[in-house]
Formats: structure tokens, C-alpha cells, sequence
């Protein structure tokens, strides 16, 4: 079987963590890396993570060898690129949030309908050994009918990026909500049933 070949987008923090983590897959691989930052991507290719870097997102979308694609870059830019990912037809894996609001998430769902492929928001939590546990035991009925649940989180790293487009409504889409909140929503959901 050929490796699922991965091409990310934004070679920050949170890209560099998927690059790893696909590079732990023996049927998955990098083939290639964007970043607007040329340093950025020439370092995930320098580290092993990425077997090249690419010129554009154009040129990843363009790719015969990318059969899917992670977008990490800032939130702003999570519509567009997952739109135009879905449009060539590229499984896509989109970080959280998905998009800065309800009308640009709807336009990403009616892309990833309309394309056929696989679409997700990568929220980790539900694959902790813990979460799918008791997902399991939930869905067996042991739990009987699941109506409330309150769920919290506090992040004691402080705020990320402070002073930088992390902290900028308009460029992230939101505050700790969408931040870390999201996180225990998802959770949540999961655990209620919800796919």
C-alpha cells in the first residue's frame, strides 16, 4: 500500500506537532510544507519532518503526491484554505477553529459535502484513553440517557501569543472559547453522541 502523502499548511507550533505525529504513521506521510515563513518550513524540512517545502498553498492543492493536507495556520486563513483544499479534492484535517464564524464554517461543510472527501477538526481530546473509555461505556447504555454535563478546563501557561494576532478577535475568531473552551465542548458533545 502507497503512504497517504500530507502536505501542511503553516509550519508553526501546531504544525510542527502534526508533522510529528504523522511521521509516527507507517502508512502516512509529509510529503511537502508551506509556510509564508520561508525559515519556518525550510527548519520542518531541515528537521526530517517535511521532504520539501512547497512555494504556495496553490502548489500543495496542485500536487499529485498530496492526497491530503493539514491546515495549521492562523485562524483567519482556515476557511479560504480549507475551501480551496476541498475544492482539489484533498482530504483535510483543519485546525480549530474550524472558521472565524457560523457563515464561513457553513461554506467549508457545503465544500466538504459537495467534494466527497474526508473533513475533520482535529480535537484531540476525544482519543484520550480516558474519553473513548467512557464513550464506550456511554454508548452501551450503562450510563442510562446523558442530559447535563458540565465540564471544565483552566490553562495555566497563561495566554499564548500575547499581543499577537492569537489575541486579535477579528484575526482569531474568539477568546478562551475557541481557545481551549472548544476543547471541553467537543468533549462533551462526544460523550452525549454527537459524531
Amino acid at each position: 500500500m502507497e503512504k497517504l502523502g500530507f502536505g501542511v499548511l503553516g509550519a508553526g507550533f501546531i504544525g510542527r506537532v502534526h508533522m510529528d505525529q504523522i511521521g509516527l504513521c507507517e502508512d502516512a506521510e509529509v510529503v511537502g510544507v508551506y509556510d509564508p515563513s520561508q525559515a519556518l518550513a525550510d527548519a520542518a524540512v531541515g528537521k526530517g519532518q517535511a521532504k520539501k517545502v512547497f512555494g504556495s498553498p496553490e502548489e500543495i492543492f496542485g500536487s499529485k503526491e498530496i492526497d491530503a493536507v493539514v491546515i495549521a495556520s492562523p485562524n483567519k486563513t482556515h476557511a479560504s484554505l480549507g475551501i480551496m483544499a476541498l475544492d482539489a479534492g484533498k482530504h483535510a484535517v483543519i485546525e480549530k477553529p474550524l472558521a472565524l464564524n457560523g457563515k464561513d464554517a457553513a461554506e467549508i461543510a457545503k465544500a466538504a459535502e459537495k467534494s466527497g472527501v474526508v473533513t475533520m477538526v482535529p480535537h484531540q481530546m476525544r482519543w484520550t484513553p480516558g474519553s473513548q473509555k467512557l464513550r464506550k461505556i456511554s454508548e452501551k447504555g450503562e450510563l442510562g440517557r446523558i442530559y447535563y454535563v458540565k465540564a471544565s478546563w483552566l490553562r495555566q501557561a497563561g495566554i499564548p501569543g500575547w499581543g499577537s494576532w492569537f489575541t486579535r478577535f477579528e484575526e482569531s475568531g474568539g477568546g478562551p472559547l475557541i481557545d481551549i473552551g472548544v476543547h471541553m465542548l467537543d468533549l462533551a458533545l462526544f460523550q452525549m453522541g454527537s459524531p
